[in-house]
């Protein structure tokens, strides 16, 4: 891999809250505005959630602009360079040790080649695991390893589903990523795919895991979360951005799935 690899744990200069488990490890990292890191690799495979801030990221003949809520899949020996934004950005780095890969290669592909996808519904989930890193102690290994678990299980479902979903029910979630603070029926979803509403329902949560209605809270709550996070929006105006019907409802979803409320969230500043 050269003089430009880099070992497990070992993410460029970034302020860093850093766990290591049995079989990854686990990073909560704040770059600093506009940083550029010169072509690279790392040793182990990694998934990224961007939380905040942004990147512009060259690998191999590719390119990706890195947004909050991007789910990022970072194969071992992937050679890659970045350019951030003018703002911090925020990642949470969860690196894969060596013996653990195949189980996750096995059956989805996951790490074989380099993914994104924009994901705000794991939004929730990040922020659960970067709160269990900073409040780390021996007891709570098991609860931060069940967390990168539930992460781990969404990137290899969200792989399965674009092997196996049918192109119009791909489209629906293409659709409702990129519209997540739009209130929709399941009648006007069926029509975008030209399926009875039944038949996409059924098929949704045979792809996904999970009904059309929860799939759309989980999104919600992520893009409410990247607007907490960035402490512009005034609560109620985040609950309007985000599709929720009012600031109660919000605040009820985004404590269910965080444990904390909103206005906690904004103040709770993790560096």
């Amino acid at each position: 891999m050269g003089s430009t690899s880099r070992g497990a744990g070992n993410l460029h200069d970034a302020r860093r809250r850093q766990v290591v488990l049995s079989d990854f490890v686990v990073s909560d990292s704040l770059y600093a505005p506009s940083l550029r890191i010169a072509r690279h690799d790392h040793e182990l495979a990694s998934l990224c959630l961007v939380l905040s801030g942004g990147y512009q990221e060259v690998f191999g003949q590719r390119a990706r602009t890195a947004t909050p809520g991007m789910l990022i899949v970072h194969p071992p020996g992937e050679h890659h360079a970045d350019r951030h934004a003018p703002s911090p950005t925020r990642i949470l780095t969860i690196e894969i040790a060596a013996h653990a890969l195949d189980h996750y290669r096995q059956g989805t592909g996951l790490f074989s080649d380099a993914m994104d996808r924009h994901d705000p519904g794991i939004v929730g989930l990040g922020m659960r695991l970067a709160r269990a890193i900073r409040d780390k102690s021996t007891k709570d290994a098991c609860e931060t390893e069940s967390i990168v678990s539930d992460i781990l299980d969404h990137a290899c479902l969200s792989v399965q589903a674009d092997a196996r979903g049918a192109k119009w029910l791909l489209a629906v979630r293409d659709y409702l990523h990129a519209h997540p603070g739009r209130q929709t029926s399941m009648r006007e979803l069926a029509a975008l795919a030209n399926v009875h509403p039944i038949h996409l329902a059924r098929a949704f949560r045979t792809i996904f895991g999970c009904s059309i209605g929860r799939y759309m809270r989980r999104l919600r709550v992520g893009v409410a979360l990247s607007l907490l996070h960035d402490g512009e929006s005034g609560l109620a105006d985040v609950a309007d951005l985000a599709g929720f019907s009012d600031q109660s409802h919000m605040t009820r979803l985004v404590k269910a799935s965080t444990g904390q409320s909103p206005g906690r969230l904004r103040g709770d500043r993790m560096f």
